[in-house]
Formats: structure tokens, C-alpha cells, sequence
């Protein structure tokens, strides 16, 4: 394969890698967190999170020709997304292994005959330390998936006119899903 050719397949797949990591973050808002977002209680209601996160990543060293480039600074922002991505996967992580402690302590409890009735309640069951990291958590998480969606959608765009201009000759497969302008974003 020649290196313009590798190049671009490997420009592709980048692309291809941002287009999982949001549809993942998508998926993540809208059916887990978005219908919990009002509640008062959403750290303490909103269930562990059994979406599989895609593995793949960017390989930032395979696309190191941009460097070369005018468009270098797009290698630097495609980390970044790879690295906003990896934290929203740690963030849902954690919190599921926290959720999880919470679930565990009320369980004891209810099999001691111990009522979980009020918010302050559940809090002395669960604990102080554990309620406050998972409040903590929660709300990191909702703010951690909603800039990553953002951001994900910038560097994607960027590297959209970054491949068109450095391979106008070259195919683009295109994403529906993926709009091109924030104005036409969710």
C-alpha cells in the first residue's frame, strides 16, 4: 500500500473510532442519563450502567503524518477526545462499582429489618462517604458525557475538513447521524 493510500486509511479510521466513541456517548445521555436528569434523587435512582463501551481508540502514532502537515494541531485535538472519551468510560466505571456498594448496604440492611423510608434514610444506611461519593460521581458523570459529546462532535468535524483538504480526491463515507454544523446538532 502506498503512504498516501495508508494514510488515508488510517485517517478513516479515526474517523470510523469517533463515530463509535459518540455513538456510545449518545447512547449513554439519552437512554441513561437524560430521563434522570430532573430528579432529585437521580445519583441514588440511576442503576448501575450495563452499555459496553467500544475499545477501540484513536492511534494518535498512526496519524503522526499530520504533524507534518498544516493540520497538525487536529493530532493534538483528536487526543484530547480520545482521552474525554476514556474519562466518561472511568466515570461510568466507578460509579457502577459504587452503585453497587450502595445496593449492597441497603440489602444488609433491609435483611436486619432496617426501613430505607426518607432520602436521609437511605443515607444513614448507605453511609455519609459512600452517598457523597456517589452524588459526587453522578454529577461529574452528567457533566463529564455532555462536554465529551461536544467535543466529540467538534473534532469530528474538524477532521472531516482536515481529511478534505489534505485528500480532496479521496472518498468520504458520511455519517447521517454526525451533523456537520452545531446548529444542526442535538
Amino acid at each position: 500500500m502506498s503512504g498516501k493510500i495508508a494514510q488515508i486509511e488510517r485517517f478513516k479510521a479515526a474517523l470510523f473510532v469517533l463515530i463509535l466513541h459518540r455513538t456510545f456517548l449518545r447512547t449513554l445521555h439519552a437512554q441513561h442519563l437524560m430521563p434522570r436528569r430532573e430528579d432529585p434523587i437521580r445519583a441514588y435512582s440511576l442503576h448501575p450502567i450495563l452499555v459496553a463501551p467500544p475499545h477501540e481508540s484513536v492511534d494518535l502514532l498512526a496519524l503522526s503524518f499530520l504533524l507534518s502537515s498544516k493540520e497538525g494541531e487536529l493530532l493534538n485535538k483528536l487526543g484530547v477526545g480520545e482521552a474525554q472519551y476514556r474519562s466518561v468510560v472511568a466515570s461510568v466505571e466507578q460509579r457502577n462499582q459504587l452503585h453497587l456498594a450502595f445496593q449492597a448496604r441497603l440489602q444488609a440492611a433491609a435483611a436486619t429489618g432496617t426501613s430505607e423510608g426518607t432520602l436521609d434514610d437511605i443515607r444513614g444506611i448507605a453511609g455519609t462517604m459512600l452517598c457523597r461519593q456517589l452524588e459526587d460521581l453522578t454529577g461529574e458523570l452528567y457533566r463529564t458525557t455532555e462536554h465529551a459529546i461536544g467535543f466529540n462532535r467538534d473534532v469530528y468535524v474538524a477532521a472531516v475538513s482536515s481529511f478534505k483538504r489534505m485528500f480532496p480526491k479521496s472518498s468520504m463515507f458520511g455519517v447521517e447521524d454526525l451533523p456537520l454544523s452545531k446548529s444542526d446538532a442535538a
